[in-house]
This record gives C-alpha cells, structure tokens and sequence, in this order.
C-alpha cells in the first residue's frame, strides 16, 4: 500500500513540527543583528506589522526580548490571545476544528486552499467588488507553492498561547480586524484584547474579512498612516 494517497498521508506528521518560539526567535536574530545596515535599517524603521499568524511572532518577541528596538507594533487580523479553547479559555476555538483543517490539508492540499482562501476573503459576500477572481487566483498559486510541510505544521503554532506576553507589551500598539473574519473569528481573538495591552488603539473593519488590507484598503492604510504619523 504505498500509492500517493498513503505517502502524501504518511509524510507531514513525521516532520519536525514548528513553533512560535522559532518564529519569534528568528525576528529577534534580525533585530538584535550587529551587522551596520540591518541595525540602520531598524533604527529607522523603529516599528514592526504583522498579519495573522505573524501577530503572534511580534507578541510573543514583545514579551521576551522587549520593545528596546521597537517604538510601535501593528496587529492586522490578530491571533492573540490565544486560539485554542480549554478549560481556561472558553472564548476559544474547538480543538476539532484545527484537527479538520490538518486532515485538510493531508488529504488534498490545493482543495483545502481552495477553501481556506474562500474564507480569507468572504468571497460569497466580496466578489467580485472587493476582491476579483483574478486577485484571489494571484493568493492561490502562492499557496499552492508553499511547502507542503509548512502548510501542515503551522496549524500547530497557532494554538500558542500569548496570555502572558500581552501584559508585557510597553509600546503603543494599533490592532485592525474585521469583524466578519472566518479564519480568526472576531470574538475568540480581537475582541479580547482591549484590556490586555496597556496602550491599544482599536479599529474594526466593518464587513471586513481576514485579508482586509486587500479588501478595504480604505479603512486599513488610513489607520495605519495615521498610527505611524504620530
């Protein structure tokens, strides 16, 4: 029994798995980087963004290696607090869910892209005003180019929990999420975050979907401006 369908299924689990540690660990070798140009770059930067899953990398490098090199933070489309649903964290997301989207990805991966991209811009509610057959093509083939492990091993990192990095974060921080986002439901992530950094400015898309950069550049580039300008 060693057809495709039984390689492709035995292949993913047997790989080192990824964490948020080596996400957040590989930001700070850039930004603690002695070599002259990265460190001018940095200093003149003075601020980083993240999108999804990379909101989590500037939490939890916030809340390890401090905001010594960091003067701002963007948060679009959130991940923290954490994901996960257990016993302390009923907001969460069912533990289910994250198994079916790692089968997913195991049985057929370009079909499961196809889904998750569906859902990563609303297509049945944006289409095509706000995001054409064309543009979420262009998503699609960047997908499906993506390492096969990657896709399959990321889903673990989004169950870390950043609960204890948040409190940490000195520097002003501008969170942007839509409140229609099916990849990271509204109420399970942002929502929750007033409260837990100290200095937050909090702007929901209306409508929006996970990819609202794309989608509402309107709303987004306005906030994020207007953030870096003061």
């Amino acid at each position: 029994m060693n057809g495709p369908g039984r390689r492709r299924l035995n292949r993913y689990p047997n790989q080192p798995t990824l964490s948020s540690t080596a996400y957040e660990e590989s930001l700070a070798s850039v930004a603690q980087s002695t070599n002259t140009a990265w460190s001018h770059w940095l200093d003149e930067l003075s601020g980083t963004h993240r999108f999804s899953m990379g909101t989590g990398e500037v939490t939890r490098y916030l809340g390890t290696y401090g905001s010594g090199r960091v003067a701002k933070a963007v948060l679009m489309g959130a991940i923290p607090p954490f994901l996960l649903k257990t016993a302390d964290n009923p907001e969460g997301v069912d533990q289910s869910v994250f198994d079916g989207i790692m089968a997913a990805v195991v049985a057929d991966r370009p079909a499961y892209f196809k889904d998750f991209l569906d859902n990563f811009y609303n297509v049945d509610v944006l289409r095509p005003a706000r995001i054409s057959d064309q543009a979420w093509q262009n998503s699609f083939n960047v997908a499906v180019a993506a390492s096969a492990h990657a896709a399959y091993a990321c889903v673990g990192t989004w169950l870390t929990d950043f609960r204890a990095d948040l409190p940490k974060i000195d520097v002003p921080v501008l969170l942007v999420h839509g409140d229609a986002d099916r990849i990271l439901p509204y109420a399970a992530t942002a929502a929750r975050l007033p409260g837990l950094i100290k200095d937050l400015t909090f702007v929901t898309v209306e409508g929006g979907p996970h990819n609202i950069a794309w989608t509402h550049p309107e709303v987004v580039n306005p906030a994020l401006l207007d953030f870096l300008a003061k």
